[in-house]
């Protein structure tokens, strides 16, 4: 009696273990989606509702094979007999038990793997340059590692300027196209070959009436199934498009305006705007969001704002109509290249001054830093040449490329350069050892604002 006893409560405390251990699993794949819900409400996309849906049904199928505990003992002892004897009943709940076990086992190994899956197929899909086509509203994507297009981005009117959330999970497309405030956005646009060139050239500064009720349309598009999932009205026609370290913000330059506008991306509105100087141009983030440079076009500064308060703190002189940026890793020297003298200043940040000017042709336009950023990329619009600037040795040198090289992105990871062309639709693919072109990706559009994801 006593080793049946012994046996029978050895049996229940296992029982109640494994119990507890299943137990464990729905709270778990609830905290999963729970997570998954926080972190992703505000861009949405059908693999995130897929997999919700997925975890949500392997909690309920969890909870409904749970083991009847009546399983706990598998054996009785009759005293009147002094022997043991199985009931039939306590025999039915076991196999019943051992069925639903089994089951659950296999739920957990197929949302296991089916979630592994999911989530390969979602970075994979994340992966690759993103480049907006201007006046076509679309977004081409390329694999990289190909140099081919896998998909377009469609409904983007006048997409220009373009900048991609530090994980990789959605876009922000900005548009050239106006509309008067609650106009409907269309869904294909008639052209912009007018408003692009505004847009580097500027128009008139003279405000009309209509002036503060024409807006523009920020895009947010998912990067998991492209698509976009939501759209913020901000004030004005959008050139370039910068995300914050953290991914909570946007800024965007609005250069009819001499403005920038701040949009909080959880909360889907603009919180701010600050006037930096005439035709801001192009903006980016110091690495720990504490600051934002502008370029303004139409006084040759770039403005330092303070991202707390939105204010400008300093303006710093550099070349003849400074555009676009790009900025060191570790946000202590920013390149801004001067369209209006073929030049790239050189600022050191820390210092806050202009250390250096680098003479690099005729229109400069494109410009990004190699992996090790020991080498400056630049397109030299006007002579048709591509330009690098070795930063150790100050010595550079250029290849011709041409029509009208554009913008560039430094393709990390790969050794390559994308180019596109002002005049042509295509972007060259140009080896940055030998500068020589790889080949060539007819994209349908001319490529503005390039963005690479490389998953998370």
């Amino acid at each position: 009696m006593d080793g049946y006893e012994g046996e029978k409560t050895r049996l229940n405390v296992s029982s109640r273990r494994r119990r507890c251990i299943h137990d464990l699993v729905p709270a778990l794949l609830v905290t999963a989606a729970v997570l998954l819900i926080v972190e992703h409400w505000k861009h949405f996309s059908a693999t995130d509702l897929a997999l919700l849906v997925l975890i949500l049904a392997s909690v309920a199928i969890h909870l409904f094979m749970r083991p009847t505990m009546r399983s706990e003992g598998p054996a009785e002892t009759s005293p009147s007999t002094g022997g043991k004897r199985r009931s039939s009943e306590v025999l039915q709940v076991g196999r019943i038990n051992a069925v639903k076990y089994k089951a659950r086992h296999a739920v957990l190994r197929a949302t296991g793997l089916t979630m592994l899956i999911a989530s390969g197929v979602a970075a994979a899909a994340e992966e690759g340059a993103y480049i907006p086509l201007g006046s076509t509203g679309r977004i081409v994507v390329i694999d990289v590692q190909q140099d081919r297009i896998v998909d377009h981005i469609e409904g983007l009117p006048a997409v220009h300027g373009l900048a991609g959330s530090p994980d990789g999970r959605f876009l922000v497309a900005g548009s050239f196209e106006e509309r008067e405030l609650g106009a409907v956005v269309p869904e294909k646009p008639t052209g912009m070959s007018e408003d692009e060139h505004a847009a580097h050239h500027g128009r008139s500064t003279e405000k009309t009436p209509m002036a503060d009720s024409m807006v523009s349309a920020l895009s947010i598009v998912s990067t998991a199934d492209r698509s976009v999932t939501r759209r913020i009205d901000v004030p004005g026609a959008v050139h370039h498009v910068a995300v914050s370290p953290d991914g909570g913000t946007a800024v965007v330059t609005h250069p009819n305006q001499d403005a920038i506008s701040v949009v909080d991306l959880k909360k889907s509105q603009v919180v701010a705007t600050s006037t930096t100087g005439p035709l801001p141009n192009y903006a980016v983030f110091s690495p720990d969001g504490r600051w934002l440079y502008v370029s303004n076009a139409g006084n040759d500064t770039v403005t330092t704002v303070d991202t707390d308060r939105w204010q400008v703190r300093q303006s710093l002189v550099v070349g003849a109509s400074p555009e676009h940026l790009v900025l060191t890793r570790d946000g202590t020297t920013l390149y801004v290249n001067n369209v209006g003298d073929g030049t790239v200043s050189v600022l050191d940040l820390p210092s806050g001054t202009v250390g250096s000017t680098l003479n690099v042709g005729d229109t400069p336009h494109g410009l990004d830093l190699s992996d090790d950023e020991r080498r400056l990329f630049v397109t030299a619009l006007g002579d048709d040449k591509l330009m690098v600037v070795n930063l150790t040795t100050g010595v550079s040198k250029g290849m011709a490329l041409g029509p009208a090289p554009y913008h560039l992105t430094n393709v990390r990871g790969t050794g390559k350069l994308y180019v596109s062309s002002a005049e042509e639709p295509k972007l060259w693919i140009v080896d940055q050892e030998t500068l020589s072109v790889l080949g060539e990706i007819a994209i349908g559009g001319k490529g503005h604002q390039m963005v690479q994801i490389t998953g998370r």
